[in-house]
């Protein structure tokens, strides 16, 4: 009730600056507004309301790998406090480190959430810089950690960083790692060498300059924290992502990739030093299969009586690979998909060798108190057990890579992700599109997603996002091809590059409402958006009367008769479509078009929501 009347009080319209705002454990001062006195308090969700870092580490409960998992006492959590201070100077050069910090941070938060204890928002704040030498363009991080001697002695101690938007560069007591650039794919540094037996600093200078940039950079703008609309949203900034150690042996495996079919898994063991590996495949406790072989090559295993992966029963193998001392546990889901024919000889995506209907949510995977970061594990629950529960079965992961375990739970609840490659959304500010750049971004993500049975399949483009390099698919396509030759292409996704026709999928985007698309000899067809019905909750909006959507319900009696309504019209397109994608889980920032407003409130009762769910299976079950 608390947490209630403190979200009513946030959203009020025309809250005079200086009204108390609340989130977690902290309390901010609500800014102006656009220039106006209209002040506003972020909205908190019920999972960002219970966080507080003084007595938790954030994201503290699970390993941050789940697919290269060593025993608990072999990582440490640096989540938490940090100093931090935003940095002087201009564009990527590294300034020099400051001798004071002024400022803490709550890691991952990105210094533009709430829950990150900074909570710059730039509303009213008319002495911070904007545009080419915005604040968040460049920030310093910085912690000082003291590890158990168990876990220095005798070992090699890894630095990870989940990620951190866009480039990084680390400082361990005082000596200066390479830089990484990237703001969606996780990065490590051996720094052994570089500890000492207590009080050893970690610096990091982080440089973002979201769409003043060349890089891909999603939804994010800058002007959204002070203006925001359209469908582009707050940025996140920094450091997003956990940051840990690990405690790792010297001979150790470093990376594996997977192959898979209906009877068998290949794996690939990488190593630091050569040598055999060994990989056991379990079901439950129980070994089902065993195989030992030399690093780097692939080794194949046959699995006896094979239980598949699908949505409807979504079976994973415990595996264990082995290297001398070190062990990592991991998983592995059998499953195919490949483009062919169904009885009628019309082009559809085929899941372990049967045409199946793949109908869900564009989901953002943005928080009104985190943005780029989930407040908690159980926030990702949450919108991966909604997709369920609401009776879907696929989601498209739009302009964003997220964290391991998003994709865990997409694994172990057997929801299909199609992965969109993040764009560079457009050219706000002249700013032409960087092909090596997005290019870089797009083989990270393949490389550092691609053992997710969940993901079949990747999109390149999205709309007319990065139409200045649209030239570039045809080499696109073949160099995805090359990455990865398991999963299926999207070209475009409702786009005009869709019309060249040289992906898997012909997508087309139909807001509000679907309209006929077809097939084609090498493509299935799928509706990569539509929807985009509005249904404005008073009380849980990012800025109170100021929502949009394509469409506008007043009750959610109406928006489930139009839902309804296109669900038919889906189901008489079905003799020639494949796939729908509707927009979206949860409203974002001004956009309220989700079926969760951004606070993760559902706007159905109970038995509406069993009403969608009983539609959206008849849906999915109707194509055999």
């Amino acid at each position: 009730m608390l947490h209630q009347l403190l979200t009513i009080m946030a959203t009020t319209i025309g809250v005079a600056a200086g009204v108390t705002c609340q989130c977690g454990i902290f309390q901010y001062t609500a800014p102006n507004g656009d220039g106006s006195d209209r002040g506003y308090c972020p909205l908190v969700t019920d999972e960002g309301a219970k966080t507080n870092p003084n007595s938790t580490q954030p994201h503290n409960e699970y390993h941050p790998l789940p697919m290269m998992e060593r025993p608990s006492n072999t990582w440490l959590n640096l989540n938490g406090w940090w100093d931090f201070q935003p940095a002087g100077g201009e564009g990527s050069k590294v300034p020099t480190p400051p001798t004071n910090f002024t400022k803490k941070i709550v890691v991952p938060y990105p210094p533009e959430s709430c829950l990150s204890g900074f909570w710059i928002t730039g509303m009213g704040m008319d002495d911070i810089p904007r545009g080419l030498n915005s604040w968040n363009f460049r920030l310093w991080y910085r912690k000082i950690f003291n590890a158990p001697s168990e876990f220095t002695q005798g070992k090699t101690v890894l630095l990870h960083f989940g990620a951190v938007d866009w480039q990084a560069t680390v400082f361990v007591n005082g000596v200066q790692l390479p830089t990484h650039t990237g703001g969606y794919d996780a990065f490590y540094f051996d720094i052994t060498a570089h500890l000492k037996a207590t009080d050893n600093e970690i610096l990091v200078f982080s440089y973002d300059p979201s769409d003043w940039g060349t890089q891909p950079f999603g939804k994010q703008r800058v002007s959204a924290v002070r203006t925001p609309s359209g469908d582009t949203y707050s940025p996140s900034s920094g450091i997003w992502q956990t940051v840990w150690l690990e405690s790792v042996p010297d001979s150790r495996i470093t990376s594996y990739r997977t192959n898979v079919d209906l009877l068998s898994v290949e794996y690939l063991v990488n190593t630091t030093d050569g040598g055999d590996v060994t990989v056991t495949l379990y079901d439950g406790t129980t070994q089902v299969a065993e195989a030992t072989g030399p690093a780097g090559t692939f080794l194949k295993i046959a699995v006896p009586n094979p239980k598949l992966w699908s949505p409807a029963s979504p079976f994973l193998y415990n595996v264990t690979l082995t290297h001398n001392t070190d062990s990592v546990k991991t998983y592995v889901g059998l499953r195919t998909i490949v483009l062919g024919k169904d009885i009628n000889n019309v082009s559809r995506p085929l899941l372990n060798g049967k045409p199946i209907y793949l109908h869900g949510w564009l989901d953002q995977s943005f928080w009104p108190d985190g943005l780029y970061t989930p407040p908690t594990e159980a926030s990702i629950q949450f919108d991966l057990q909604a997709v369920k529960d609401y009776g879907f079965n696929l989601v498209r992961l739009h302009q964003k890579v997220n964290m391991e375990r998003w994709y865990y739970y997409a694994d172990t609840l057997g929801l299909i992700v199609f992965q969109d490659a993040v764009q560079k959304y457009g050219s706000p500010h002249g700013n032409a599109s960087d092909f090596e750049l997005y290019k870089a971004d797009f083989t990270a993500m393949v490389e550092g997603k691609r053992n997710h049975p969940c993901i079949v399949q990747w999109t390149i483009f999205n709309e007319e996002d990065m139409k200045d390099i649209f030239s570039d698919l045809p080499e696109m396509v073949t160099y995805a091809r090359s990455l990865d030759s398991s999963r299926l292409l999207d070209g475009d996704s409702g786009g005009p590059a869709n019309n060249e026709h040289l992906a898997d999928v012909n997508d087309v985007h139909n807001y509000p409402n679907p309209k006929p698309n077809s097939a084609l000899p090498t493509q299935y067809a799928m509706y990569g958006e539509w929807g985009g019905f509005g249904l404005f909750v008073e009380g849980h909006e990012w800025w109170p009367n100021l929502c949009y959507s394509y469409s506008v319900f007043n009750t959610s009696a109406q928006f489930l008769t139009a839902y309804a309504e296109q669900i038919s019209a889906l189901a008489g397109f079905q003799k020639q479509t494949s796939a729908s994608v509707f927009t979206q889980l949860s409203d974002v920032e001004r956009e309220c078009d989700g079926f969760y407003t951004y606070d993760r409130i559902s706007k159905f009762a109970p038995a509406e929501m069993q009403q969608i769910k009983a539609e959206n299976e008849k849906l999915i079950a109707a194509l055999v």
